[in-house]
């Protein structure tokens, strides 16, 4: 997931649009998890705890 994530952010993909998808997917395939959640990370947060 997290390849994909990259290679979606580095042609230009919105975070937002990123989320709602997956989010879609997932329920669409049996309901809420982890991935339904939001999955954003602010860049300041990322290079705190080395993400």
């Amino acid at each position: 997931m997290n390849f994909y994530m990259r290679e979606a952010r580095s042609m230009g993909a919105e975070i937002g649009l990123l989320n709602r998808a997956i989010g879609v997917l997932d329920r669409s395939m049996g309901g809420e998890t982890l991935f339904s959640k939001s999955i954003y990370v602010s860049p300041a947060r990322a290079t705190q705890d080395g993400s």
